[in-house]
């Protein structure tokens, strides 16, 4: 059978020579459905091994000879074979194909060329077998081929990679996420060459670059050797020990890199673009001015590592942890670090605008002096974080409803969803809001009894009192939050006996809030301080209940605290 043509001249294209060959002449069957002939069902029921003398090599060339005429990738339906096609995967198949294209740019030494096509054995493995009997038909080889050809539709698509990808107009080669069983032969040869050095490597890949770099599972922890510089890219190193390893400037672009450990590894300077690292475990390394773009870090682990200065544009880091991580400056346009635990994570001065942190832990998180606008931050988690000259605007607090929410503030985006979102908390905020009372006084251990009774006895009637003093009159953050409860106020009493911080705490909060009425108390006896008379100019400072001792104020607060209060709300 004949397989090739060759013009006698080594590393020469081989020609098809698809009018002898078993595979062409079904090749020439699909060229004419191509051109929308009818199907010939006798033809598709004849047997490939016993009517047409087909093997796995044929078959191999047959798809070879696809990809090329439908204008397929080859990666793309590789991966398919692998990953399964009707009745099963063949990672022989896909094997096979490579051997085609590298034989077809002249890759083999010519031993191996004649080994292959007359005996079928490359390597001391036998690579040509018979047809499985469960697919010898020639019409499952046309269900394959269209299968095969749907891979052209399916970019995306879990079973199938996407090839590249586009960032800031630059072309990006990703990773390639499917791989055959591990060859322990191949993995050993090409460990002993990367142990030569860095030099060494280089060269040899610059020789084969089209060789798939297997060094899954490879160690290269304590080994003392620097790898700085070292040309990785496109390798599987799932499953890697690399920790603590100098790998300053190294290519990792489209690596898998699933699961590998780079803790604590300079990788300073080093290229990650189009690279896959699910669950990659690259705590306190040092990552500064790395380019991450277009890679893959879901579920991966980040804690305490430096990624200063790095471009991060649309990178995912779904589901991964990132607490306590250096991500200032850095540029993460378009980035997803939806899920991620971002704990104290330091973005000062970052580019985030149009990334995903729906989902997010932002506890302590530094967002200042950066840009964060038009970022998703549906169902983030948002506490203590820092917005200092943070550009915050047109956040998307809604999720995939077709009603698309923003807000110009992270603080109030999760509040203002769940006001929108839930009725009953607009219920419940609305009751606590009828019910809350705020007690204003002097916490002296004296007074500590007057007003803890006062709280006691409203507690009893069904309100909610808060009871709030502090020693530092003139601290502006406390303040503001005395007024912040105020708003949330039914009324306020305010003790006047004895006062300290009681003149700053209502000068701040009576001038702007008429809704909510003052319910002035004193001990008999006592004057209010000299002031007090120009906040009673506003209706809603009511007339000053003056009490005997505690049980005086306990058995009045109905008629001389509540009342009183209801007449005015009730007046309004």
């Amino acid at each position: 059978m004949k397989l090739f043509k060759r013009d006698g001249q080594k590393g020469s294209l081989p020609v098809h020579d698809s009018a002898y060959s078993a595979h062409g002449i079904i090749l020439n069957y699909l060229r004419k459905l191509w051109r929308g002939d009818a199907i010939d069902s006798f033809f598709e029921s004849k047997s490939l091994n016993n009517d047409l003398n087909f093997n796995s090599l044929n078959l191999a060339e047959l798809i070879f000879a696809v990809i090329k005429e439908r204008n397929l990738s080859k990666e793309r339906v590789q991966d398919f074979l692998r990953i399964g096609i009707t009745g099963g995967g063949d990672s022989d198949l896909a094997n096979l194909i490579e051997r085609i294209d590298i034989l077809s740019l002249g890759g083999f030494e010519e031993p191996e060329r004649i080994m292959l096509l007359n005996s079928g054995t490359v390597g001391g493995r036998l690579e040509i077998k018979p047809i499985n009997n469960k697919f010898d038909t020639v019409g499952f080889v046309i269900k394959m081929v269209r299968a095969l050809e749907s891979t052209k539709e399916l970019e995306g698509h879990d079973a199938v990679d996407v090839e590249f990808d586009i960032v800031d107009g630059v072309q990006i080669k990703l990773a390639k996420k499917n791989w055959g069983i591990v060859d322990d032969s191949i993995k050993e040869t090409h460990l002993a060459i990367l142990l030569n050095g860095v030099d060494k490597w280089n060269e040899w890949r610059e020789n084969n670059p089209t060789t798939l770099v297997d060094l899954r599972g490879i160690s290269l922890f304590e080994r003392g050797i620097s790898f700085a510089g070292v040309n990785l890219k496109y390798a599987n190193l799932e499953g890697a020990l690399l920790a603590k390893v100098d790998f300053r400037g190294a290519d990792f672009s489209a690596c898998y890199l699933k699961d590998v450990n780079l803790e604590g590894a300079d990788l300073r300077g080093a290229n990650f673009s189009g690279a896959y690292g699910s669950q990659a475990k690259l705590s306190i390394a040092d990552m500064r001015k790395c380019d991450l773009r277009l890679s893959k870090f879901d579920s991966a682990s980040f804690f305490y590592t430096d990624l200063g200065g790095s471009n991060l544009s649309k990178a995912k880091f779904s589901f991964s942890f990132l607490n306590e991580a250096h991500l200032n400056n850095v540029n993460a346009k378009l980035s997803s670090f939806d899920e991620c635990n971002l704990k104290n994570a330091d973005f000062s001065g970052a580019i985030l605008n149009q990334s995903d942190f729906s989902g997010a832990i932002l506890v302590n998180t530094n967002f200042s002096l950066s840009d964060i606008s038009n970022c998703n931050v549906f169902g983030a988690s948002v506490w203590r974080v820092n917005l200092d000259g943070t550009i915050q605007n047109d956040l998307i607090i809604t999720g995939e409803e077709s009603m698309k929410l923003t807000v110009d503030n992270l603080n109030l985006a999760q509040f203002i969803y769940l006001m929108l979102d839930n009725s009953e908390l607009r219920t419940i905020i609305d009751s606590i809001t009828s019910k809350i009372i705020l007690i204003l006084g002097r916490f002296t251990e004296e007074r500590k009894i007057i007003l803890s009774q006062i709280k006691k006895e409203l507690s009893i009637k069904n309100y909610l009192p808060i009871i709030f003093d502090f020693e530092s009159p003139n601290n502006r953050d406390l303040l503001e939050t005395v007024a912040t409860i105020a708003h949330l106020s039914q009324f306020i009493i305010a003790d006047l006996t004895d006062p300290r911080s009681i003149p700053q705490e209502l000068m701040s909060i009576v001038p702007g809030l008429p809704s909510v009425p003052v319910q002035p108390i004193i001990l008999k006896g006592q004057k209010p301080w000299a002031l007090f008379s120009s906040l009673r100019r506003y209706p809603w400072v009511l007339d000053v209940f003056e009490y005997n001792d505690v049980n005086d104020l306990v058995n009045s607060i109905d008629m001389k605290v509540i009342l009183p209060v209801h007449k005015y709300l009730n007046t309004k």
